[in-house]
């Protein structure tokens, strides 16, 4: 998102459209049809980020390439963990997978603080 962020504004159709914005807008769509709940703690966590990319850019740090950074080490011990697990990524087959990726961390997260609150 951070990367989407930097890249943007562009002009599309005559629109100044920011690629994050609009990337969030879509997949938030898809989430309320999957989870309500687990759609409006996605759209308040993106747009906490959204809120660190301003303070980014007000410090004239370089977004785009601290995105890639933070990105590519997500990947590694994304790929990583499945190796110790001993499981193929499951979006390597269905796509789908990786935009449900996000809702089934936060519902993980969840879950286990509520099993502790009991």
């Amino acid at each position: 998102m951070g990367a989407l962020w930097a890249l943007s504004p562009i002009v599309f159709l005559g629109l100044v459209v920011n690629l994050a914005v609009l990337f969030t807008a879509i997949i938030s769509v898809y989430y309320l049809f999957l989870n309500l709940r687990l759609a409006v703690i996605m759209i308040v966590t993106t747009l906490l980020f959204f809120g660190s990319f301003i303070l980014i850019e007000q410090q004239n740090l370089p977004l785009l390439y601290i995105s890639i950074f933070i990105f590519l080490i997500a990947w590694i011990g994304q790929f990583y963990g499945h190796k110790v697990e001993g499981k193929k990524p499951s979006f390597l087959t269905d796509l789908t997978y990786l935009f449900i990726g996000p809702l089934w961390v936060v519902e993980k997260l969840l879950g286990r603080k509520e099993k502790n609150k009991k």
